[in-house]
């Protein structure tokens, strides 16, 4: 029994599947590809280089939009009706949970770009051009299931990509990839400097939530990541256990991310 996997109300948003239980895909067949922060930042100083407007925008449920190629089945628990409870079910979407979810909705994604004109650039394949009747050119570029539009009308792409996807916060950017996208005062503008990355509100969100994970009530201030006499290669303390190299790496990956976003365009 085929089941098309189309969900209404709160079902759609409870309902994901166990890809920890499915068997092993190739790994090619999982990941979607993501733009570039350099990217991002290209396109921004191409929006003010050719007088280009910016839009963003959100692709809501965006997995549930492409077809997983998983063979895979549930059995159906009774939220699915008297009619369907314990069945075995093949699923047809590409639900949130499956393995290669992501790529699919990739997928789905690049051919609705490859039909309103727009080609991926050889620079990053995930910021796409299209070359406009007049010589101009204009710029997409997608995250997963954020998208960001640099055109002299980019409401016109906006629009069209609603024919096939819920979009959300469609508008002006302001908060974009984690960071605060800020349009520098004029003393930057003698600079040629007229947008930044913030990591304002990352590090508001995530320090508290890092400081309690660490057992503290808040981080000490420090200058230096490091006290300038301590001495790595001395070092003679245990190895971490597992959930402390969690921790670690929460660490690290948050400082490196605070890092990139900290760069101005």
């Amino acid at each position: 029994m085929v089941f098309d996997v189309k969900f209404d109300g709160w079902l759609k948003s409870r309902l994901v599947a166990g890809g920890h239980r499915t068997p092993d895909v190739p790994k090619e067949d999982v990941f979607s590809g993501v733009v570039t922060m350099e990217a991002v930042r290209l396109g921004f100083i191409m929006a003010h280089l050719n007088g280009l407007l910016v839009c963003a925008g959100d692709v809501g449920n965006a997995f549930l939009y492409s077809k997983t190629k998983e063979k895979v089945f549930i059995i159906a628990g009774p939220e699915f009706g008297p009619d369907l409870a314990g069945k075995r079910l093949i699923i047809d979407k590409a639900l949130y949970g499956l393995k290669s979810s992501s790529a699919r909705f990739h997928e789905h994604l690049s051919v609705k770009l490859r039909k309103m004109g727009f080609r991926p650039s050889k620079a990053d394949l995930d910021l796409w051009i299209e070359q406009l009747d007049d010589g101009t050119y204009e710029y997409v570029a997608k995250f997963v299931d954020d998208v960001i539009a640099f055109s002299r009308n980019p409401m016109e792409i906006m629009e069209e990509l609603r024919k096939t996807y819920i979009m959300k916060g469609v508008g002006k950017p302001q908060y974009y990839l984690g960071g605060d996208v800020v349009e520098l005062t004029k003393d930057w503008n003698q600079e040629n400097v007229y947008t930044a990355f913030s990591a304002q509100t990352y590090i508001q969100n995530c320090l508290p939530r890092l400081a309690t994970m660490c057992g503290k009530e808040q981080f000490k201030a420090c200058n230096t990541p490091f006290d300038e006499k301590y001495h790595p290669e001395l070092d003679t303390t245990k190895f971490c256990n597992a959930e402390m190299i969690s921790k670690f790496k929460s660490l690290v990956g948050s400082a490196n991310w605070i890092t990139t976003l900290g760069v101005l365009t």
